[in-house]
């Protein structure tokens, strides 16, 4: 018990250095001048109310040493957390739902991986800005400054908040942060676009039915190659490779809708119906949806062929629940041309495309539909023989011009056995090999235009084509190329008339450019490209690097 004899404690201010200590941001003014720094660079989506409110956090004026003490131990999580939140990093969730497959990256890719997120350059900017801070800081009242900055820039958000309060209009949807710091009202109408467009495109099919008795038989080769934009095409100097010439249709504003394989798979063996969101791509879909189901019923034998096992994601799984319900063609005695990512054999795609066409010529089923799935041009692939130990851009380039050169022979091998057939070549997403502002070379969490617009062309082998191809200009998506084979089927481009390509391509199905992985979208709309990273985040308007190139 205490002693009655004792005089009470007595609680003294803080000493007039201590207290003025407590008002300062110290080291956090550093941290509010990256984040700015990063903003004006589009590296973050800086957030003026909740900046705000964290420096005032910061600059309370605490006097206790057991308050700063919380304080400090408060502020490095609020701060990460900030950061994190402002950055164009994908969600904490995703990150922990894609650990199993992550695990199962080898360690030199996880270094690469890592070296492309620090880079010397970067950490030779900080120091100097650290110098820099350092200098002023000494002169000005770094964080007062700071303090009026946020002000400043919270300010229109604040009395954007008080008019719609006032005028009682007030609510979530209509208080947009980026809407009230940039002024630009566009996003306001996409919460209602947005389901719009899922609605219409439910209602969207594409006609596929059996050919008139006496049409020429042909085969369907359908070529779906991971990690290939027309940005990355740019990026890897190969927009005038021969193949791009060749081709009778090229379609050039053709969004894969994701930039991830496994829904890309599914996307388009369910393409003969319109977009549906992706979460639905994981249940089953109306019977008319499934492609190579569509086209067993047409009359054609349905094939499946891979230059990997499929092992990755349960990738091959996936597929065969697509009415594909087959084993892909046997190639573990084809030599190993990459390793992938995760050290299993990539073979060479020239190699497996002839085995499938030799198996071809001993088969006689009138007419085959053959799915190729290739992961040649992934990210992280270790090339064999001469070219080992290329990594970056310049493994890519090397895998990239030697897909497109087999490509082009693969044509060749079959025109030469004289049978018709129509040979789509189709990305699943880009690679995003350069980077597109907001993400670090291969990340491909937010599926932006760099990444999803890809470049997909239609040789028809053993028709009468034109000397130069037939751009599609307008947007388009996987429903616009099942219609065009149907349109094969009812019309035949092999009559020994030739063929005339308005036929095809005319009222062909346009789809808007929206891009989806799990809940982060991209969408475009008013001329611009929108992001919302999730169903609580307000839609944000991507920077004008990531709008994709277009050829």
């Amino acid at each position: 018990m205490t002693d009655p004899t004792e005089p009470a404690p007595t609680f003294h201010s803080a000493a007039p250095n201590e207290k003025a200590e407590a008002v300062r941001m110290g080291g956090w003014e550093f941290y509010f001048i990256v984040s700015l720094f990063l903003h004006s660079q589009g590296l973050i989506r800086l957030q003026p109310l909740e900046n705000l409110a964290f420096a005032i956090f910061l600059f309370m004026p605490f006097t206790g040493w057991r308050q700063r003490i919380i304080r400090t131990i408060l502020a490095w999580p609020l701060g990460a957390a900030l950061l994190y939140h402002q950055s164009w990093l994908p969600p904490l969730s995703h990150i922990i739902g894609n650990l199993g497959a992550m695990m199962q990256f080898k360690l030199t890719y996880l270094a690469d991986l890592a070296d492309r997120f620090i880079r010397i350059r970067d950490l030779a900017l900080l120091t100097i800005m650290w110098a820099v801070w350092r200098a002023f800081t000494r002169l000005f009242r770094i964080d007062v400054i700071l303090l009026l900055v946020m002000s400043a820039m919270a300010l229109p958000q604040l009395t954007h908040h008080d008019t719609l309060a006032a005028s009682g209009q007030f609510s979530p949807a209509a208080a947009k942060p980026n809407q009230a710091v940039n002024g630009d009202n566009s996003a306001r109408p996409l919460d209602t676009i947005l389901p719009q467009f899922f609605a219409n495109e439910a209602k969207r099919k594409a006609s596929l039915s059996r050919a008139p008795t006496g049409s020429p038989p042909f085969d369907i080769v359908i070529i779906h190659v991971c990690s290939l934009s027309w940005n990355d095409v740019h990026a890897a100097g190969l927009d005038d490779h021969p193949i791009w010439k060749r081709f009778d249709f090229l379609f050039t504003r053709f969004n894969s809708a994701t930039s991830y394989s496994g829904p890309a798979a599914l996307r388009i063996l369910r393409s003969t119906c319109g977009q549906p969101k992706q979460n639905e791509l994981y249940s089953a879909a109306p019977d008319d949806c499934y492609l190579m189901d569509r086209l067993e019923k047409a009359g054609f034998q349905r094939e499946l062929a891979f230059n990997h096992d499929g092992h990755f994601n349960n990738f091959l799984q996936e597929v065969q629940q697509q009415r594909l319900d087959i084993a892909p063609m046997p190639i573990a005695d084809l030599p190993t041309a990459q390793l992938s990512f995760d050290s299993t054999p990539i073979r060479d795609d020239f190699d497996v495309l002839s085995r499938w066409l030799k198996k071809r010529a001993a088969n006689p089923a009138q007419q085959v539909a053959l799915y190729y799935n290739t992961i040649s041009l992934h990210d992280g692939n270790q090339i064999k023989g001469a070219h080992a130990g290329k990594t970056g851009l310049d493994s890519y380039r090397l895998r990239l011009k030697r897909l497109l050169d087999e490509q082009d022979q693969f044509i060749d091998r079959i025109a030469a056995t004289q049978h018709n057939a129509v040979v789509i070549l189709v990305p699943e997403h880009g690679a995003d090999i350069a980077g597109d502002g907001l993400q670090v070379s291969g990340l491909r969490d937010i599926p932006t235009p760099d990444i999803t617009m890809v470049p997909v062309g239609i040789k028809l082998v053993g028709a009468h084509s034109s000397s130069a191809p037939v751009r599609i200009d307008i947007p388009t998506s996987y429903l616009a190329v099942s219609t065009m084979l149907g349109r094969f089927l009812q019309n035949t481009p092999f009559s020994t008339d030739g063929f005339s390509p308005s036929d095809y391509i005319r009222e062909l199905p346009s789809t808007r450019l929206v891009s989806q992985n799990v809940d982060t979208i991209v969408m475009e709309h008013a001329d611009r490209y929108w992001l919302r990273m999730d169903s609580a985040s307000e839609w944000t308007p991507l920077p004008a690097e990531s709008s994709g190139f277009l050829p």
